[in-house]
């Protein structure tokens, strides 16, 4: 058995030295992944120190000591940990469809490499070609704060087609599509009065112009000497909704007394 340590006392000015076939130990560090854990790896070898006349011999030993912790990630490959500033930049190889986080009390940011798209970016935009309307589409995006890393979906696009739209319909002008709502303005209405329809997806149509919208009229005259009521009742010609999705013309009726 090794002995642990040995000892010299003496008056007389003599020293203890090591030989050269005596193993030394060390030590060194050196930063690196745990896990999903970066840190730093305290390792002393075994063997022999001499401190003034005591020659003591250690065991082998290793420390892990963490700086952060990621959670999301695809995988540690490729993450660029900047010591000195404290950033850990991520690839795209390190994302995929989880939320990614990091913890620690050491003060390191999160970091995203150049290319990553870090906002909400159309992919395709929207249309309304022959009556048939197709969304845009967004690409897959991530937002970045200094702890979190957040993951935004691709979105396909929606379509839906219209019936009956004049020729001069065109989307955000006479059309205006806004969430799951179609507004249709008097430029997108045809000149010979066609029904207008929408089918596929779940949209409804809305006529937010009052002179394009068909309304009952009426006019009540009393006799000052009274003795009757006369009123005059009838529909002004526009257009009307019919179930939350056709667009009709009602035509005009003729006043009447009732």
């Amino acid at each position: 058995m090794a002995q642990k340590t040995v000892s010299l006392s003496t008056t007389d000015g003599y020293t203890l030295a090591l030989g050269n076939d005596v193993t030394l130990s060390s030590s060194s560090s050196s930063s690196d992944w745990s896990g999903y854990r970066y840190g730093t790896t305290y390792s002393t070898s075994a063997g022999y120190t001499l401190s003034g006349n005591t020659i003591s011999y250690t065991s082998g030993s290793s420390n892990f000591s963490a700086l952060f912790t990621l959670s999301g990630v695809t995988s540690t490959s490729e993450i660029n940990v900047n010591n000195s500033a404290k950033t850990v930049t991520l690839t795209a190889n390190n994302l995929g469809t989880n939320d990614i986080t990091i913890s620690g009390n050491n003060g390191y940011k999160l970091a995203l490499a150049s290319g990553i798209v870090q906002s909400k970016t159309v992919d395709k935009s929207a249309s309304l070609i022959n009556g048939k309307y197709t969304s845009a589409s967004y690409k897959t995006w991530y937002e970045l704060s200094d702890t979190k890393i957040t993951y935004h979906a691709a979105t396909t696009a929606k379509t839906f087609t219209i019936s009956g739209l004049s020729d001069d319909a065109a989307l955000d002008e006479n059309v205006i599509v806004s969430e799951n709502k179609v507004s249709i303005l008097s430029g997108a209405i045809s000149s010979d009065h066609k029904t207008i329809s929408i089918s596929g997806g779940n949209y409804q149509l809305d006529l937010p112009e009052d002179d394009t919208l068909t309304e009952n009229i009426s006019y009540t005259a009393t006799e000052s000497n009274g003795v009757y009521t006369v009123t005059l009742s009838g529909t002004k010609a526009g257009y009307k909704l019919v179930n939350n999705s056709t667009v009709k013309l009602s035509q005009s009726a003729d006043l009447r007394a009732v």
